[in-house]
């Protein structure tokens, strides 16, 4: 289990990416992916700061039409979505969703056309 730093910036998919990149890491995949630490994080981080919505690091294949991590594993039956989501369409990029009832669970929008915060992990 590697060691992780979250650090929240703001951007749409592909620059809060970059920011990730930038600082050594990349958008969070071990930290969503384990219900346990995406409730930990969730609940100190996300809550702390008043977020409501991170990018994470999973993206719509449309070669495999599946989702897939920024490691490169397929999303499977660790992927809490929230009801109704992934919508089809052109919802391409996930991220965690703090708000309401949601109970941090993940939902489904568009790359290009949303700007949230980005959830970094970086191996320490």
């Amino acid at each position: 289990m590697p060691t992780t730093v979250h650090h929240p910036m703001g951007d749409r998919f592909d620059g809060a990416k970059g920011e990730c990149d930038d600082k050594g890491g990349d958008l969070a995949v071990f930290g969503i992916k384990d219900n346990d630490v995406r409730l930990e994080i969730a609940d100190v981080l996300l809550r702390a700061f008043g977020i409501t919505h991170t990018w994470v690091g999973l993206r719509k294949s449309y070669v495999a039409s599946s989702w897939i991590w920024n490691d490169e594993s397929t999303g499977g039956d660790e992927i809490n979505w929230y009801p109704g989501q992934p919508s089809s369409g052109t919802h391409d990029c996930a991220f965690l969703l703090g708000s309401g009832d949601a109970e941090f669970r993940m939902g489904a929008t568009r790359c290009r056309t949303s700007s949230y915060v980005g959830l970094c992990e970086v191996s320490t």
